[in-house]
């Protein structure tokens, strides 16, 4: 596989960029796009914030920023998890709806806080939906 990531480094060297001018343009930490060069991902802040430096610092360098994020969560998947990214993938977008509405979900364990929540928010749309379905008669 091609390492994209040494594409930003090559490409901004061929500029005659250094990365406190990057940095400074970009209003990344120059301490971040070291980390994104060098493929240190633990020294990037979360995930979501990584893609966007990711794609910034690509665009500023006029590079397809597609390939770099897809290789970036393929990887960051792949250390997480140990396992390939489809399944990481399917798992995310599970995450990221119970995220969008605003529903805490642990994928170890469920607690039973979170338990009493569902029940209550159930019974909460059962009692409107036959108050609707009355009023509807």
């Amino acid at each position: 596989m091609v390492d994209l990531f040494a594409k930003l480094k090559k490409n901004r060297e061929d500029k005659g960029l250094s990365l406190s001018e990057a940095s400074a343009v970009l209003r990344i930490s120059e301490n971040y796009l070291n980390a994104i060069e060098n493929k240190d991902y633990s020294k990037l802040p979360e995930i979501v914030y990584s893609i966007g430096f990711i794609r910034n610092y690509a665009a500023y360098l006029d590079i397809d920023p597609r390939d770099l994020i897809a290789q970036f969560k393929k990887e960051i998947c792949s250390k997480t998890t140990g396992r390939d990214s489809s399944n990481c993938e399917r798992k995310n977008v599970m995450k990221n709806l119970c995220q969008f509405f605003n529903f805490r979900f642990n994928w170890e364990y469920i607690s039973a806080s979170e338990i009493v929540y569902f029940i209550f928010a159930m019974l909460f749309v059962m009692v409107i939906v036959d108050f609707l379905l009355r009023s509807v008669e």
